[in-house]
């Protein structure tokens, strides 16, 4: 057997891979948003927390001279 005249048609032997996943620009851009996210987060809930410490405080103070009047008493 041999080849036609001419000569066989010409191969692709290039692999075609499709795009897997996003972009490094996306990734990066999302990594950054919630490691902004996560500082926000965190720094909104240590105000609350100092809040509700100050709070606490407050009320251990207000009931400070009622807690006296009780030692005294005993």
């Amino acid at each position: 057997d041999m080849p036609p005249p001419g000569g066989y048609g010409p191969i692709d032997y290039k692999r075609n891979l499709p795009r897997r996943g996003l972009s490094g620009y996306s990734m990066l851009a999302i990594g950054i948003g919630t490691l902004i996210y996560g500082h926000w987060s965190i720094m909104k809930w240590n105000r609350e927390r100092r809040r509700l410490q100050i709070e606490d405080f407050e009320a251990r103070i207000a009931l400070l001279p009622l807690l006296q009047a009780e030692t005294d008493r005993r």
